[in-house]
Order: structure tokens, then C-alpha cells, then sequence
């Protein structure tokens, strides 16, 4: 199962499109260059992500350079977590506990390659991860039932 980087905040559900529909006022960017150029990096950060960078290039963001860090190194980090992504709407986080986050899915729109990153807008703990692997928990998640796994997992 692929590995995504995803930021550690949650999102409020729907934040991102409503903030997109809030910023454009009415007007259509045909990319995400236009989008950026109109409004900037800074503004389209904290407007549709609720953060706040201090230079006008995401690339030399702090955030920026924490990520590159969690990619390289596929651990957590102050920003971010490392998840093992489902499907295009759910990825896992397995530590000592067992996540389950919904992850904003923003395909097609002129804003969802200005980040590398994956916002969530939801969680729901599922259980605790024991003594069994990262592939034994993957593989149960897929096989079992709901109930079958909660118990195996504790999730309760």
C-alpha cells in the first residue's frame, strides 16, 4: 500500500472549497499559475489551508522543508504524518493506535497541485495496533468485517 505525507491538522469538512469559492470572488482561473500570480502564495496558504508562511515561495517555507524531511525519511514530524493511503477518500495512520482519516480530495481543481502535501478532514480511531505489523493490520482492515476488526483491535 503507497505511503502518503499528510498534514497533521484537520480541516474543517468542506473548508477548502468554500475558501476557494470565498477567494475567487466569481472569477475562473484556468490554472494554478493565475491562481498564484492573482493572489499569492501566502494568501492562497492561509485562505484555503489555514496556514501561515512567511516567504512568498512555498519552496522555502518551513513547512515546505518539513515535508521534503517526511518524505525522505517516512516519519512523522512536527507537521506532518505518514500514512498508508486506502483509497482516494481514507488513508491509515498506524502508531500505537489505529487511525482512520478521511483526506480532502480536491481533483481537477486549479489549487490542488500548488501543495505536494494531503489535508484531512476527519478521523476516527479504530483500535490499538498491539504487537502486529503495519502489513498484518493493512491486510485486516481489508479482509475483516467493521465489528471483527474493532474487536481484534480493541477499537472500543
Amino acid at each position: 500500500m503507497k505511503k502518503i505525507i499528510v498534514r497533521n491538522t484537520i480541516l474543517t469538512r468542506g473548508h477548502i472549497n468554500s475558501a476557494f469559492i470565498s477567494l475567487c470572488k466569481g472569477e475562473i482561473f484556468s490554472s494554478s499559475e493565475s491562481l498564484l500570480s492573482k493572489n499569492g502564495i501566502r494568501v492562497i496558504m492561509k485562505e484555503l489551508y489555514n496556514e501561515d508562511i512567511r516567504c512568498d515561495n512555498l519552496v522555502d517555507s518551513e513547512l515546505f522543508k518539513a515535508y521534503n524531511v517526511s518524505c525522505q525519511c517516512e516519519m512523522d514530524s512536527d507537521y506532518f504524518y505518514v500514512m498508508y493511503k486506502m483509497d482516494d477518500e481514507f488513508a491509515i495512520r498506524l502508531t500505537e493506535n489505529i487511525y482512520l482519516y478521511h483526506i480532502v480530495s480536491v481533483k481537477g481543481e486549479v489549487y490542488s497541485d500548488i501543495i505536494p502535501w494531503v489535508y484531512a478532514d476527519g478521523r476516527i480511531f479504530l483500535g490499538d495496533t498491539w504487537w502486529e505489523t503495519d502489513e498484518e493490520i493493512l491486510e485486516n482492515i481489508k479482509t475483516l468485517s467493521v465489528v471483527d476488526f474493532i474487536k481484534r483491535y480493541k477499537g472500543y
